[in-house]
């Protein structure tokens, strides 16, 4: 059974680690697909790469977050399949906290939107610092596009947006249809027309426009997230105060030598963590005003040396 020192510790050591992994990974822009097992997600990277990075096929491959360079400081992120077991749907939370751009991948042939993938939803937008960034950097893609025989993947397209307007305010956000299968064998067989018809080069240049402003915004949404990871937190540290002086109150007798221990640490903490925060707020900006000063010297340097 873990002790209140125990989860005081387990707090801490989750805070560094995550601020730290926020600080490590600001200087790429990591672009995350999501979505049901099997509709597509891999496939979809493989075609925007134009070779076969990511493990394709009608069963459960993608067990791990795997990743490859699209250009460069870009990062494509191959999540795993949600609703294949609680382990895949862990493993796919870490890859979803850094991300720059959620590509949401949704098979039209099931039809609509499931229940799983509104859940999945709501937690991708808690994620973020609000609704604001997330629908910023949300894109829905729909896959097979070839199936589309009867024109449906349309009418499954306006109701998608409908409801996730009524039910979470979204904004206006892009979606695309595209077709793997269509794309990947007009590379193959080398018909432009087969090529243009998959969809895939409309997905390919929205992403290429959004690489500026996402690399701009980078800093800035990973402050924010640090700023939001800073208050769940201190949440978390003043709920476990708050327990251990209600037991300080049931158990005064008994309880109270190990209660001041423990909140005397506490003390500590909060002092130490709002020390560590000002440091790491202040390590940007020092590294910022650093790249600005060398950016600057190179420019002076290149002007210069003719």
């Amino acid at each position: 059974m873990e002790t209140l020192e125990m989860r005081l510790e387990k707090i801490e050591k989750n805070f560094q680690k995550q601020s730290n992994l926020l600080f490590q990974e600001r200087k790429n822009v990591y672009i995350v697909n999501a979505g049901n097992m099997n509709h597509g997600k891999s496939s979809m990277f493989n075609s925007l790469l134009d070779k076969e990075v990511f493990k394709a096929a009608d069963i459960r491959t993608t067990v791990a977050c795997n990743e490859a360079v699209y250009k460069k400081n870009i990062i494509f992120v191959d999540t795993p399949g949600i609703g294949a077991n609680a382990g895949d749907d862990k493993t796919a939370l870490q890859a979803y906290k850094k991300a720059d751009l959620i590509l949401f991948v949704h098979n039209p042939s099931v039809g609509e939107l499931h229940e799983l993938e509104i859940r999945q939803l709501e937690q991708l937008i808690k994620l973020f610092p609000d609704s604001k960034f997330f629908w910023k950097r949300f894109c829905l893609v729909m896959t097979y596009k070839e199936t589309d025989k009867d024109m449906s993947h349309e009418i499954i397209k306006n109701d998608i947006k409908t409801r996730l307007k009524e039910q979470f305010q979204a904004p206006d956000f892009p979606i695309f249809q595209i077709s793997n299968t269509r794309y990947q064998k007009g590379k193959r067989e080398n018909k432009q027309t087969m090529v243009a018809r998959s969809g895939i080069l409309e997905l390919r240049s929205y992403i290429d426009q959004r690489i500026e402003d996402l690399q701009k915004d980078n800093v800035l949404l990973r402050q924010k997230r640090l700023e939001k990871l800073k208050t769940q937190n201190y949440d978390m540290v003043i709920q476990l105060k708050n327990e251990v002086e209600r037991q300080k109150r049931q158990k005064e007798g008994q309880a109270k030598e190990e209660s001041q221990n423990v909140l005397s640490n506490i003390i500590r903490y909060e002092q130490q963590y709002q020390n560590y925060c000002k440091q790491q707020t202040a390590n940007i900006l020092k590294r910022d005003e650093l790249k600005k000063k060398r950016d600057e010297l190179q420019e002076k340097w290149e002007r210069e040396r003719y």
